[in-house]
């Protein structure tokens, strides 16, 4: 399984380490509007010098929040660094096993992840990694 973790500029660990432990929010089970209000506070607060770490699974958000991120993969983290450092098509592909393209937005330039289709094949002798 392949997992994103993206650190927002954590500029002081202090707010992390310090404070009380903010509960889990899942971000993929809210809408549009909602998801871009959550990412861009945990932006904002890093920006004023606290930190943030979200572990989203929607790659493009991941890519146009983050200064910095971490790809993990079976376990250890297969790359860290700046959103385009990060992202390539050849290691998103060979982290979650599936052909991806990446691309950049026409207008914002945010880098986009997007599944390369498969016709809705599937081959059953696939097994999850787990």
């Amino acid at each position: 399984m392949a997992t994103s973790a993206v650190a927002i500029r954590p500029t002081r660990a202090a707010p992390v380490l310090g404070g009380p432990p903010d509960p889990p929010s899942p971000i993929a089970a809210l809408d549009i509007r909602h998801q871009e209000l959550v990412l861009g506070i945990a932006r904002a607060h890093a920006e004023s010098g606290g930190a943030a770490v979200v572990v989203p699974h929607d790659l493009g958000s991941a890519a146009a929040y983050a200064h910095r991120m971490a790809v993990l993969s079976r376990g250890a983290i297969a790359v860290c660094g700046a959103p385009r450092e990060v992202f390539s098509a050849s290691l998103l592909s060979d982290v979650y096993r599936h052909e991806v393209e990446v691309l950049s937005h026409p207008r914002t330039g945010d880098l986009l992840v997007l599944p390369v289709g498969n016709g809705g094949r599937v081959d059953i002798r696939e097994r999850p990694v787990g």
